[in-house]
């Protein structure tokens, strides 16, 4: 938290950039960028700004699977994105189009698996802010929305497995192919050149 806390402070004391438009292609500034803190996954992509007016972004996340007692959960997630900075400055209004997947593994105490994976595909209005200074560092906050647009799920449940636990898995992967959820950027740092 402490280091959060350091680099916002040293963003904000950094003097801003109003006017910078382009870097090594004219026109264009290009760069890569991380999201450190964002939900649902850490992120790392690269982003376009060109004219000061549009952006464009590609962004992967990736969570490894995690153990909670009897279930195991694994999450990616990739998007692509374009936004409108209506005033030329940081504040973006945009919109992203992506694909989540989630993979999951709960087990009985007979010790059978039960193995699903979801895929949504989504569309998630956005809006937020893009700082950027002459050194070229960028800061970003990002809130936002996936709708699910498209889905499918498979669940492979074996012959003799517990029947609460199977209900339980059949729940959750249709509950995790349809449900929207939010989109959060807190910590997005970059370096557009």
């Amino acid at each position: 938290m402490k280091v959060v806390a350091a680099l916002l402070s040293l963003a904000l004391a950094a003097p801003a950039l109003a006017d910078k438009t382009e870097g090594a292609i004219p026109g264009v500034l290009i760069g890569p960028k991380l999201g450190i803190v964002s939900f649902p996954t850490p992120t790392v992509g690269a982003e376009a700004k060109v004219k000061g007016w549009f952006g464009l972004s590609f962004d992967y996340g990736y969570v490894p699977d995690l153990r909670v007692k009897e279930l195991t959960v694994g999450w990616n997630n990739w998007c692509a994105g374009a936004k409108l900075f209506p005033f030329r400055g940081s504040f973006f209004l945009g919109a992203l189009y992506g694909r989540r997947s989630l993979s999951l593994r709960e087990q009985d105490s007979s010790g059978l698996s039960a193995d699903g994976r979801v895929s949504s595909r989504y569309l998630a209005p956005e809006f937020g802010w893009r700082f950027l200074w002459n050194s070229g560092f960028t800061m970003g906050l990002d809130f936002g929305w996936q709708f699910v647009i498209g889905k499918s799920t498979q669940l492979s449940i074996p012959n003799g497995f517990d029947a609460q636990k199977e209900k339980d898995a059949q729940d959750l992967t249709r509950r995790a192919a349809n449900q929207g959820i939010p989109v959060v950027g807190l910590l997005e740092l970059g370096w557009m050149f």
